[in-house]
């Protein structure tokens, strides 16, 4: 539904805009090749704007800070080439769960638990991975995880999630390898008296064109866009039109 078709004030909120800007810094350390452990600590600058329920008017937010940390460990021996592995981790409720309103009507009302820079809740997190050559030039990667609320926090828990990721890379140059990827996203729906049930809970699937560019021996540059070709959410929801990524990589 287009939100110019709607009627105001409604009974459910409509979200204009969110704009994420985020950075992650991870750390991995491998003491072998059959173990590894990789730690994950992002920061989010996050403006939101949405007509509440039986409002008329904006209300309008900015939120920046740290936001979940990440721990996962991995385990690779069961081959000898080390191509399939394990991950188990876990979610620490590190970012903060208070933010306000600042603009609107909404001044000084809290945000959507959804919304916050943390969810307040600590996550299992449980994955398998696969990755191999097709031919000399051609590999492939695959990838799924299972993210797992394990408690929740002022009546709110976030629904389970899945991320499926695969494609395909191709190695023919030793400095620039170009990656086509399918990266897929499964929520369930919040739960809790604090939780949107009827705005959350979504299936998206993105196409996603990237490359890595060796810069140096140990440093290393990734440029990725991801373009949504599937988008099904439940209720009145915003999803982005793109996502665009830059990383590097640094090997000590």
């Amino acid at each position: 539904m287009e939100r110019s078709s709607i009627s105001l004030p409604t009974d459910r909120e409509i979200q204009r805009q969110t704009i994420n800007r985020n950075s992650t810094l991870g750390l991995d350390w491998g003491p072998n090749a059959t173990w590894g452990i990789n730690i994950q600590i992002p920061a989010f600058d996050r403006t939101h704007e949405t007509i509440a329920l039986g409002d008329t008017q904006l209300s309008s937010q900015r939120s920046s800070g740290l936001s979940d940390v990440r721990v996962m460990g991995r385990y690779q021996g069961f081959t000898k080439d080390h191509s399939f592995g394990v991950q188990l981790g876990v979610k620490l409720p590190s970012g903060r769960t208070g933010d306000l309103f600042i603009h609107g009507p909404q001044a000084g009302e809290p945000v959507d638990r959804g919304l916050q820079l943390g969810t307040g809740t600590t996550d299992l997190l449980l994955g398998i991975y696969k990755f191999g050559t097709i031919t000399p030039r051609w590999g492939y990667f695959a990838q799924l995880l299972f993210q797992i609320p394990t408690n929740s926090r002022d009546d709110f828990r976030p629904g389970n999630g899945l991320n499926l990721n695969t494609g395909l890379r191709y190695s023919g140059s030793p400095s620039f390898v170009p990656q086509l990827q399918v990266n897929v996203r499964i929520e369930k729906p919040e739960s809790g008296l604090n939780a949107d049930l009827t705005n959350s809970g979504a299936t998206l699937a993105y196409l996603s064109p990237g490359f890595i560019l060796r810069i140096t021996y140990q440093l290393h540059l990734s440029v990725f866009i991801q373009v949504p070709i599937y988008q099904r959410v439940t209720g009145y929801q915003i999803e982005p039109r793109f996502l665009a990524s830059l990383g590097l990589h640094y090997a000590f």
